[in-house]
């Protein structure tokens, strides 16, 4: 049974996706009265999603729930199960090159960046969803994933370093100004780096996942090369000093791109190399490595629905069927919305 603080990061999940459609239409209206109309409305969900975050906190911090115990109706349950179970239909590529670098790792401290294209009609969000759902199965080690350190990008929010040093400064409950001098981000990015190292403790697996990437890309192409210079390179050399506080500790930054990048916004020569790859052996990083994502295969939702559902055939070969066709060849945004309809408005 779900208790409060499942249904809390369920619904806020949720959010995040009514937040990117909103942010979509806003982008694809004229300017005028009807866009500041949706632009009012990915406000409110941008409100909700703060009053979310505070409530989880609140939460975690009492380390109970409030929840009664009364059992949740059938449709919650389904919804429940649905979230729960979705990212194990694929991602299982992405999920083993990273997997790679923690294995490597050791019981060093270890961090990357990675990046995910056309994020929003490949599932991006459940990628990543699939790979916390990895380290907390780890049976050897138990690992410590707090949920992820969010920063929204929108074109009411300027992409530039306040953005992320902001969102992340609110999580950490630190009071981030404005830079004394224009560019004078070094005090504030270490003021930053050092709460979030000071927040993790041994085998914490921490997440910084910046949405909207295509877009802070097309406001300023050269971003990417602030974030591992001034950002990144800061938080590495932090987490090398207190590596032997952290063993196991690892931190990913993750850049959410709802379309793919230019070269320009994602040079070849700042991004781990596929061809020199070899199990992790390249990854080098000060770079990025781009994950990959796909579209899903028939037999992948068949498999599902027969494990993650205990459906049998005819039943689960006749659904598989229905949810596949239409799908653009396996599309997973397409087939989400489809399985959503079906799970959890019967």
């Amino acid at each position: 049974m779900p208790d409060q603080l499942a249904i809390l990061r369920e619904y806020r999940t949720e959010l995040l996706k009514q937040y990117a459609l909103a942010l979509r239409d806003v982008l694809g209206a004229p300017y005028g009265l009807d866009r500041s109309k949706l632009q009012q409305r990915a406000d409110e969900i941008d409100v909700q999603i703060q009053g979310t975050d505070a409530t989880i906190k609140e939460l975690e911090q009492q380390g109970r729930s409030p929840l009664h115990a009364a059992k949740p109706a059938d449709s919650q349950e389904r919804h429940s199960r649905f979230e729960k179970t979705f990212p194990y239909i694929d991602f299982e590529k992405p999920v083993e090159r990273v997997w790679q670098l923690h294995e490597r790792w050791g019981n060093r401290t270890g961090a990357a960046v990675l990046v995910l294209q056309n994020g929003n009609s490949m599932a991006g969000i459940r990628c990543m969803q699939r790979l916390r759902y990895r380290f907390q199965e780890e049976t050897s080690i138990r690992f410590h994933v707090p949920e992820p350190h969010t920063v929204l990008f929108n074109h009411s929010r300027s992409a530039d370093p306040l953005a992320i040093l902001s969102a992340l400064g609110r999580r950490l409950e630190l009071t981030i100004d404005a830079p004394s001098g224009p560019g004078d981000y070094g005090s504030l990015v270490q003021l930053v780096v050092d709460a979030l190292v000071q927040s993790m403790q041994t085998r914490s697996v921490v997440f910084i996942e910046l949405h909207y990437w295509d877009y802070v890309a097309s406001q300023s192409p050269d971003f990417l090369i602030w974030f591992l210079t001034c950002f990144w390179q800061p938080l590495l050399n932090a987490l090398n000093r207190a590596s032997s506080e952290l063993p196991y500790a690892r931190v990913f930054a993750v850049l959410h791109s709802d379309n793919p990048l230019s070269d320009v916004a994602l040079p070849a020569e700042l991004c781990c190399a596929d061809k020199t790859w070899s199990n992790g052996r390249g990854f080098d990083s000060n770079k990025v490595v781009v994950l990959p994502l796909k579209k899903w295969k028939q037999e992948q939702v068949l498999n599902w629905l027969e494990r993650q559902w205990g459906l049998k055939a005819p039943d689960s070969t006749d659904l598989a069927d229905r949810f596949y066709k239409f799908t653009n060849g396996g599309v997973p945004l397409e087939i989400e919305n489809k399985m959503r309809n079906h799970f959890c408005s019967l």
